[in-house]
């Protein structure tokens, strides 16, 4: 009776351990990169868009649960996503949080199965801003052009000057190389 116990135990630990997380779950880890190696051991890799062999027992489960949305070489092999630098983002499917969501890229286009495009898993958008202006009044183009009456909003202009003395002015370029919130850089690893 103890060794029927203590076999059902065991396998219940091991059913736990190999099954907690469905295959496809992305995390974050906060290990280094040299830790890395050991994760695959456990049954997890690094989302950098690497090709596995589909027909390979150890990738199997992965392929079944994620296909080709991230891309693929046409043949045996699938990528896992390649999440180095991006930032996720849920599927937007039948709610309006993502008006361009029909536009949405194919994950992998230099890969001959390029993976999903749309409002799918593995599709990607490339960084942008909504449109918008930012106004200002040029005190110096109001005074030159306009007297100081340019200096009180638009007051100075007219039909017949084809609003020369519009103070109201587009902006310079200001601002870094992307827009962005606060963050801090983990890799994100997937679930064989």
């Amino acid at each position: 009776m103890k060794k029927i116990f203590f076999i059902a135990i065991v396998s219940l630990i091991f059913t736990l351990k190999n099954y907690s997380q469905p295959p496809g779950t992305i995390i974050a880890y906060a290990g280094t990169k040299e830790s890395l190696a050991r994760l695959e051991a456990q049954g997890w890799t690094v989302c950098d868009g690497t090709l596995y062999d589909r027909t390979k027992p150890r990738y199997q489960r992965l392929f079944t649960a994620i296909g080709t949305s991230w891309g693929g070489d046409g043949g045996n092999q699938f990528a896992v996503p390649d999440l180095r630098g991006m930032f996720l983002r849920g599927v937007s499917d039948i709610s309006p949080n993502d008006p361009d969501a029909a536009t949405r890229e194919k994950a992998r286009p230099d890969l001959n199965s390029s993976g999903n495009s749309g409002n799918a898993v593995g599709s990607k958008q490339g960084d942008d801003i909504k449109t918008h202006t930012h106004k200002y009044i040029d005190a110096h183009y109001a005074e030159v052009q306009c007297g100081n009456q340019g200096l009180f909003g638009n007051q100075g202009g007219s039909d017949g000057d084809n609003g020369r003395c519009t103070t109201d002015q587009v902006t310079f370029p200001a601002g870094g190389s992307e827009s962005r919130p606060k963050n801090v850089y983990v890799y994100y690893i997937i679930k064989l």
